[in-house]
């Protein structure tokens, strides 16, 4: 039940769980933060019933074991800056149980979003949650651009393609809204989809269940020398 305020250039590293956790209905709010979470578990975990909101900050997330952002159990994330994801091993952002990742309303116009090379897929949907897609700048290089199972996601001037097995997929009922700019060049769907709005072709494909689970055991990453 914590409310906390953090603005300035916020440095997170190594840890065995979490670079930042925001749990236990609390709620974290930056401004105009500059935030770096990097070689540990996950760089930000927001979970059971907690958020996150970051309306002109910035946001490094890279080089996580796990995954960059993880949303669990109705945790909720808004933004309207700057969020960078790239090379974390399983994936860059991971919505689960219900919760929602989105930009703010009214500024979804100075928002931009970069995923890259995030292993299995750049942003993971599941069971229950909602995802709003804008201003995605580049959504490349993992598995599955956006994995949507038994979720919602829309999206709006934003470019994904160039992942190797497909920039969409939609399995046990997942919903893709199309609005005005979005490019995506592949979509795989398991024939239980909705999708609305102009569209790529859905092309069909057998049950793709890669796990993006949240692990039991937190295994200390090791650290990288790079920036990225």
């Amino acid at each position: 039940g914590s409310h906390v305020r953090i603005e300035g250039d916020l440095n997170f590293s190594n840890t065995i769980e979490g670079c930042l956790v925001i749990d236990g209905t609390s709620s974290v709010f930056s401004k105009s933060g500059v935030i770096n979470a990097r070689d540990c578990l996950a760089g930000i975990i927001v979970q059971s019933n907690s958020s996150l909101q970051v309306p002109f900050g910035t946001l490094n997330l890279n080089h996580n074991s796990w995954t960059g952002l993880a949303l669990i159990t109705h945790g909720t994330f808004s933004y309207g800056g700057t969020l960078v994801v790239k090379n974390n091993t399983q994936a860059g952002i991971f919505v689960d149980e219900a919760s929602s990742f989105s930009p703010f309303s009214n500024l979804t116009g100075s928002s931009s979003l970069t995923l890259a090379n995030n292993g299995i897929a750049g942003i993971y949907v599941t069971r229950g949650s909602n995802v709003e897609l804008v201003n995605v700048a580049s959504n490349t290089g993992s598995t599955y651009g956006v994995y949507v199972d038994d979720s919602t996601v829309r999206m709006g001037n934003s470019q994904i393609n160039g992942n190797k097995t497909a920039d969409l997929r939609l399995q046990f009922g997942g919903r893709a809204t199309f609005m005005e700019g979005v490019a995506v060049a592949t979509t795989s769907c398991d024939g239980s989809q909705s999708l609305r709005g102009p569209k790529a072709a859905c092309t069909a494909g057998g049950d793709a269940k890669p796990s993006v689970a949240k692990p039991n055991a937190a295994v200390k990453p090791g650290a990288k020398s790079d920036k990225d």
